[in-house]
């Protein structure tokens, strides 16, 4: 369970004061890579090489190419950082062995994320599923940053 906290006092004031503003109610299925994945064109399916991913938790599972175009499957892969993030779908996810999956039939690109495409994300790269489990935490704009 994770936990947002969120200072009473600013500027100066008692820093040490927090209060709870938001608790997520499940964990994000986040993994890591055993494959390297090449650079694609964005909105077309990427035939490529299947991206084998081991999970840390969780089940992923396959859907139809109707799904996806209806927002199914959504994930990010990226290096941790805070910019290098890119938007995928895929369409297949198959159980290779325990927790380890390998995703094929991706759309890579997604929600403007093309120009951050590498010419390939390396093993060792993080992919987070974009579910329920990962939703925006909702406080006024004037306390972002503090």
């Amino acid at each position: 369970m994770l936990r947002c906290f969120l200072p009473r006092f600013y500027r100066g004031q008692n820093a040490a004061a927090y209060k709870l503003i938001h608790t997520a109610g499940a964990a994000a299925r986040v993994g890591g890579t055993q494959t390297a994945l090449a650079k694609a064109r964005p909105g077309v399916i990427d035939r490529g090489a299947p991206l084998r991913v081991a999970m840390a938790s969780g089940e992923l599972s396959s859907a139809d190419l109707d799904r996806v175009l209806s927002g199914a499957n959504v994930a990010v892969i990226g290096d941790g950082s805070a910019q290098n993030w890119e938007v995928f779908q895929f369409t297949t996810a198959e159980l290779i062995e325990a927790g380890v999956w390998e995703l094929s039939g991706r759309l890579r690109g997604q929600a403007g994320t093309d120009a951050l495409m590498p010419e390939a994300w390396p093993i060792g790269s993080y992919v987070v599923i974009l579910d329920a489990a990962v939703a925006q935490i909702s406080h006024p704009a004037a306390l972002r940053g503090l």
